[in-house]
């Protein structure tokens, strides 16, 4: 076989019997890989029905017997969402659903931990940017086989789509963020376009649709990230992950020394991401009222040299 698909069948077959996907028992508890998958996504605060649907890619009827199986174990409750739309369903967690995920959590993230234990900084950084690139290359497809998942630098015309994807992402959390830290982390198209005139800012597009975005502020010795969101219809396909590796590269090419950002104590499935990726907790401040907490990803010696090498540490836009 030519063009990869050998070395890619080859490499399926080692990593689903290295996270035991091959047994019944996803990380040795009751249920297989699929219902866990389901219990992750649907997370400790609930998430509407329609949207597991659109993330995972599943058939209706399919994701109805996950569920159902989920509610028959006493660990997922399906009520009405609210809103404009009373059809809309809710499917949330119990308290013994929160348990499981958290214990789900806790084993993912010892299997993981021995993976990768016997690699050292550089190794971990060059595991993690890898499979953000095979996220990258091998992401959704149109029907003619064509890519239609890009991640680019933003321009001036983005302005208006980045505010709309910064609300649209935030906008079920908004009662948790006092008005002002609201006002913050949504800024309006002008302040995205200045931001967009002298820093960094990168746009994840799904069909040629801003889906996603991310933008830093040069901080030496830091590369400081901000505004990381993706719409609620396109998370789960791993973009948050690729708009940091971009963050990750800038920090590189720049000379820095790591990267910092901003979350919220309530934010927990952005942090479960952000601690994959290598941040980790450094101190907790207050934003106009709202809890904040600092995490730091430091950047490898590795890359920081050839950053150094290739550019020199000065703001661009």
């Amino acid at each position: 076989m030519a063009d990869g698909v050998a070395e890619l069948r080859s490499f399926n077959r080692f990593y689903t019997q290295r996270i035991g996907v091959l047994t019944d028992r996803y990380l040795g508890q009751d249920r297989p890989l699929a219902e866990a998958r389901l219990l992750f996504e649907i997370g400790s605060d609930g998430v509407r029905v329609h949207a597991l649907r659109e993330r995972l890619g599943l058939d209706s009827g399919y994701l109805s017997r996950l569920l159902r199986s989920l509610e028959r174990s006493g660990l997922v409750e399906t009520v009405a969402a609210g809103g404009p739309d009373a059809r809309r369903k809710l499917a949330r967690p119990t308290p013994a659903g929160r348990a499981e995920l958290a214990e789900m959590n806790r084993r993912s993230d010892a299997a993981m931990a021995r993976a990768v234990g016997g690699l050292d900084e550089p190794q971990v950084h060059e595991l993690v940017t890898a499979l953000a690139t095979v996220e990258r290359l091998l992401g959704p497809t149109s029907s003619d086989g064509a890519r239609h998942l890009t991640i680019r630098r933003a321009q001036a015309g983005d302005a208006e789509a980045i505010a709309s994807v910064l609300h649209g992402a935030f906008a079920d959390q908004e009662a948790e963020f006092t008005p002002e830290a609201f006002a913050v982390s949504t800024p309006d198209p002008a302040t995205v376009a200045a931001r967009i005139a002298t820093d960094p800012v990168w746009v994840a597009e799904k069909d040629r649709r801003v889906v996603g975005t991310v933008s830093a502020v040069p901080r030496p010795p830091s590369l400081f990230v901000r505004s990381l969101a993706v719409l609620p219809a396109a998370r789960g396909s791993g973009l948050a992950t690729l708009l940091l590796a971009e963050a990750d590269r800038c920090a590189g090419q720049l000379g820095l020394d790591r990267l910092e950002l901003d979350t919220t104590p309530f934010q927990t499935a952005a942090a479960r991401v952000y601690e994959r990726f290598g941040f980790r907790p450094s101190h907790r401040h207050d934003l106009h009222g709202t809890a904040m907490v600092r995490m730091v990803r430091p950047i490898t010696s590795r890359v920081r040299d050839r950053g150094r090498r290739g550019a020199s540490p000065r703001r661009h836009g």
